[in-house]
Formats: structure tokens, C-alpha cells, sequence
């Protein structure tokens, strides 16, 4: 899993500020994080949503409902959107369909205790809800695949796994910016690569559907659920 400093990195190389090989110094680090910040921050003013994938674990305890976020039965940063979804008993896992609000509603009984087949994703606000069908107990352990709102990145260390898609824009913005951060010529051609990656980006804010549409072992290889667009 990639990391903040491993970014900042990335970056520097690409804008020529290091060399092959070299990584930056503390002082270095530390402003190339504000200035990664910034960019974080001025996204979110202007409404580009930045997205970081992250996996959610948790223990089923027979409720038909969990909610996750700041306040939700599990505790953590609101998912945005489900990615994937699976159960794992002991060593064996299985998938977890999306399941659209009419087809959630023609479940007779929402209660009856087994491994979860199904799931409905509701991203409400502050704690986004899933409910799962049929209902997990103890024994199964829920694995969500999730994009969550990244808005502030706090030290080098932190996991940074974007959505596909997000990290080649701010690699690129990253290194342009520290460009004028370090007071070095920006390279040729990186602002023309650093426009058409966060003008895919834009697109896929604009062309964001909450909830995942299908399931696909065969390209994949894994249980992997895809946003419709």
C-alpha cells in the first residue's frame, strides 16, 4: 500500500527536484506535505472530490443494518460509495451482490441468519448504512471495499490508496506545485499530462453513481463490484 512520503517522492522525481534513486530530506517531507495539502484543500473548495480506497472489516452480530462513520455502530470516515463487498467464515470467502432499493424491498423476510448474498448501500449522512441480507452473525466477518472522502492527508506515514484514477492527477499536480515550491523550471510537457488527468477526474465527479452495478470473477480474479457510469 502506498503512502504519503511515497507520493511526495514520486512527485519530486518527476518534477526533477531529486534524482533517480534519492528521497527526500525531513525538511523536504514536511513542506512537500502542506503543499499536498493545499492541493487537497483547494480541490475541495472548488468541489473536486478526491477519493481514497479503503477496506472495512467488521463482525456480524444478526442486525439486518450496520451503520459506519464518526457516530455509526462502526466507527471510522464515511464511506462514500461500496466498491466490493465480501464474507469471510474461517479461510472461505464469498461475494456480496449490490441489491437496488426495489429488489431489497422484495425480500420477504429481511431477518433470517446466514451468510450474506446481498447488500443495500444507503450514503447517508453522518454514518452511511448498509444493510445486508440475509443477516450475518458472528462467525461471518463483513469485508467492504470503499471509496472515502479524503480531504487532509496528516503525516508522510498515512496509507494513500486512491481511486483509479485520482493518483496520476495529483502525482502530477504535486510536482508541478512543487515546481514553484523549490523554485525549479517545471518540466516540459508535464502541465499538458497534469490537465488531462484532472480533466478525467472532474468527469468522473461528474459521472459518479453511488451504487456499485455488477460483479466480475472472470476479468478480475476477485470479488470486485464496479460503479455504474
Amino acid at each position: 500500500m502506498a503512502t504519503a512520503i511515497d507520493l511526495i517522492g514520486r512527485s519530486m522525481r518527476r518534477a526533477g527536484i531529486l534524482a533517480a534513486g534519492e528521497t527526500p530530506e525531513a525538511g523536504e517531507t514536511s513542506d512537500a506535505l502542506a503543499v499536498l495539502n493545499g492541493i487537497l484543500e483547494q480541490w475541495s473548495i472548488d468541489g473536486l472530490t478526491v477519493y481514497a480506497r479503503r477496506e472495512i472489516t467488521f463482525s456480524g452480530d444478526g442486525s439486518v443494518g450496520y451503520t459506519i462513520g464518526p457516530t455509526g455502530d462502526v466507527v471510522g470516515t464515511r464511506p462514500e460509495m461500496i466498491v466490493a463487498a465480501f464474507s469471510r467464515v474461517g479461510a472461505d470467502d464469498s461475494p456480496i451482490a449490490p441489491a437496488g432499493d426495489d429488489e431489497y424491498s422484495r425480500i420477504d423476510n429481511k431477518s433470517i441468519v446466514n451468510r450474506p448474498t446481498k447488500y443495500r448501500f444507503w450514503p447517508t449522512m453522518p454514518d452511511a448504512r448498509i444493510d445486508l441480507w440475509p443477516t450475518p452473525n458472528s462467525s461471518c466477518e463483513i469485508h467492504l471495499i470503499v471509496n472515502q472522502q479524503l480531504s487532509r492527508v496528516e503525516s508522510p506515514a498515512q496509507d494513500i490508496t486512491f481511486a483509479p484514477g485520482y493518483d496520476r492527477a495529483i502525482f502530477l499536480t504535486l510536482a508541478i506545485d512543487l515546481c514553484v515550491e523549490f523554485q525549479r523550471d517545471i518540466p516540459a510537457g508535464l502541465p499538458e499530462l497534469m490537465s488531462d488527468a484532472v480533466a478525467s477526474v472532474k468527469r468522473n465527479n461528474i459521472n459518479a453513481v453511488p451504487e456499485a452495478a455488477q460483479f466480475d470473477v472472470a476479468l478480475t480474479g476477485a470479488y470486485r463490484t464496479f460503479a455504474a457510469g
